[in-house]
């Protein structure tokens, strides 16, 4: 079953993208943010494998756009800054479905604080609207998002977390928020994906991030690759493992 819900507020869209499994003894919801230059439906379609093999535990995946829209030149800026003269291996979104960021970059490297404080009243609204949620999942930048949103909302929003190719806020007040939340953030069950090839975002801050979670809580699973959301059977049961764990504690 999909859904698709138009908010008013701000942002040019706000929509939410479900999808229904059955059978589990306890279903649970997550909500899912999406990479840089990506959006919802990009992330539903990269985590095909993911969800058919947790279908049968019930997972009701939500699938959140960010509020901001990325003209030409905000890419094209992102690519000077990076360094990134090639487009093969830039992030995508499907084809008609606009780029989306959960924040926005000043000249001087920090995030902008209204985009900041978008994105999060967008994830509170969607939990006001369309929750509660049982945890928080995100890809690369929505990665960054979703520590984020633990820092500040667990427990009162989600009781678990699961971050694909994550890393710290790259803005410094952001990064120090999230690791004054380390004492929470340990008490949080939490899984890890990242790749050991990964050319965008390096392994080594994925595990950066990684230490922040309680090790005893922590799921930590390296692949070989580069920066995506592996569906070989390993990650995938790894994960549904993972979720069982979770489902058990609802």
């Amino acid at each position: 079953m999909l859904r698709s819900l138009v908010g008013s507020e701000m942002c040019i869209r706000d929509s939410i993208n479900a999808e229904y499994g059955g059978g589990g003894v306890q279903n649970m919801r997550v909500l899912c943010l999406h990479g840089y230059a990506q959006s919802g439906a990009a992330l539903r379609s990269k985590s095909g494998a993911l969800r058919s093999e947790t279908k049968k535990l019930g997972a009701e995946y939500v699938f959140l756009d960010a509020p901001h829209l990325l003209s030409a030149q905000h890419l094209q800026a992102r690519r000077v800054a990076t360094g990134r003269v090639s487009t093969e291996n830039e992030p995508r979104s499907l084809e008609g479905d606009p780029p989306r960021s959960w924040y926005m970059v000043e000249e001087d490297g920090r995030y902008q604080e209204d985009s900041i404080a978008a994105s999060m009243a967008a994830v509170e609204r969607c939990c006001l609207e369309s929750g509660p949620f049982d945890g928080v999942l995100g890809f690369s930048q929505g990665a960054s998002m979703a520590a984020l949103v633990a820092a500040r909302m667990i427990p009162l929003k989600f009781k678990f977390v699961a971050l694909f190719s994550g890393f710290l806020p790259r803005d410094e007040a952001l990064e120090r928020e999230v690791e004054a939340a380390s004492a929470r953030l340990r008490e949080v069950r939490s899984f890890h994906c990242f790749g050991r090839s990964d050319e965008i975002i390096p392994a080594c801050e994925s595990g950066r991030l990684a230490e922040l979670f309680g090790e005893e809580l922590a799921v930590r699973f390296e692949h070989g690759g580069g920066h995506y959301i592996p569906s070989d059977k390993p990650m995938r049961q790894g994960f549904k493992r993972f979720l069982l764990e979770q489902q058990a504690h609802l």
